[in-house]
């Protein structure tokens, strides 16, 4: 509480500062934000992000998740592979977005290429770091009992990998809503970002601010919903249950 009352107080200290033409303050994008929340125009906005957000997440989870536990199953295909991953995932995914407005215009799928790239990366790297935090006992487990492929994928490994994994869809959500008001934003896309580049095109500085809040509690939202999505999957993890909170 005291962090957001002294973010706010600095932000009103800007707009003063600033100029409030230039940067409303709080209470104006508030004003602004309040008479958005009653148009559809908002509304569909944030229905779009939202959609090519999740898509775009479940798109890179399908790709990444499998193709990272099988780079860590095999010392090889790591050793392999490891140059080419670090390579392709350093490159900017907005680096993409030229590319793809070519091919597609200023669509959803436009949106998709750009968040599916960027989403894949650190959700392939968590994925295969998870399969190798499995504890060595398991793997010994596994081997004593000369378990069936299958049973040692859906009953040891993969439940032991999933925190691991859901940390790195959590992380992946965060930038495919960053990487999806970007390119709304940047390719002029409907959306949150598309009003945003709308609203600054015609000079309403404060429904520019009340976008930009409204991209925010978006992430906030989305985030909450992952970690409770969490809790339900992985109950049973110490990192959820209370106990092993202590």
């Amino acid at each position: 509480m005291v962090a957001a009352v002294a973010l706010v107080a600095c932000w009103e200290l800007a707009s003063i500062l600033v100029g409030p033409g230039s940067l409303p303050g709080p209470w104006a994008t508030a004003g602004a934000l309040g008479k958005l929340l009653a148009k559809a125009e908002l509304w569909t906005a944030v229905g779009l992000t939202t959609q090519s957000t999740l898509l775009g997440l479940v798109m890179a989870a399908v790709i990444a998740v499998p193709l990272g536990l099988f780079v860590a199953s095999s010392r090889f295909v790591t050793s392999s592979t490891r140059i080419s991953i670090d390579f392709l995932g350093s490159i900017p995914p907005i680096s993409f977005l030229p590319v793809a407005l070519l091919l597609f215009g200023s669509t959803m799928p436009m949106k998709l290429v750009v968040i599916v790239y960027g989403a894949c990366w650190p959700l392939l790297v968590r994925a295969a770091d998870a399969l190798r935090d499995v504890h060595s006992v398991q793997h010994d487990v596994v081997e004593a009992f000369k378990l069936s492929f299958s049973v040692r994928w859906l009953r040891v490994f993969l439940p032991a990998a999933l925190p691991g994994i859901l940390v790195g869809i959590r992380v992946s959500l965060t930038i495919a809503l960053l990487l999806s008001v970007g390119t709304e934003y940047v390719g002029g896309a409907p959306g949150v970002g598309g009003e945003l580049l709308r609203a600054q095109v015609d000079g309403r500085a404060a429904d520019v601010q009340a976008y930009a809040v409204t991209a925010a509690v978006m992430g906030l939202v989305l985030n909450l919903g992952m970690r409770a999505a969490e809790r339900l999957l992985i109950s049973w993890h110490p990192s959820v249950r209370p106990e092993g909170k202590s």
